[in-house]
């Protein structure tokens, strides 16, 4: 089956369906960590000592931040890398495919590309995240900068 193009296939996925899909995506990968820190917070409050509490507790958050960030490059860069969609992905309809080949996914190695550019911007005091979320509103295919510097699309499927 030849390549499509872009011109046969102009189903760019909205920012609303982008934006959600990463939302209900945050819910899914902050579940297990979420978890960590509650089991230390309560962990913590059982401790007699506040010092011995205070430990278990920061230990506690800095296990659940390592577990986030583990957990989240995992899923954003397997299941995008095999399949072009995360679960929030499938749940609006939408998938990450290659910008010259929209029947082709992009791979393992440009979704954790994907992921860490996504991560970076978000890191730095969440402006540049939050441009980098917006930029579709703005652009002729939808596409964020992670998408343009991942050479990726994001389509309606």
């Amino acid at each position: 089956m030849p390549a499509q193009t872009l011109a046969e296939f102009p189903r760019f996925a909205s920012w609303l369906r982008q934006s959600g899909a990463f939302a209900i995506d945050i819910v899914i990968v902050s579940v297990v960590p979420l978890v960590v820190a509650c089991v230390a917070l309560g962990k913590a409050a059982a401790n007699d000592d506040l010092y011995d509490a205070l430990d278990v507790f920061v230990g506690g958050l800095a296990l659940a931040v390592v577990v986030l960030a583990a957990g989240s490059t995992l899923y954003f860069t397997l299941l995008v890398g095999r399949r072009g969609q995360t679960g929030g992905m499938r749940i609006v309809g939408i998938a990450v495919r290659d910008a010259r080949d929209v029947t082709q996914t992009i791979g393992y190695g440009r979704a954790l590309g994907r992921w860490l550019f996504i991560s970076v911007m978000w890191s730095l005091y969440a402006v540049p995240g939050a441009v980098d979320l917006l930029s579709p509103l703005w652009d002729q295919r939808r596409q964020s900068w992670h998408d343009k510097i991942a050479s990726s699309l994001v389509i309606r499927i």
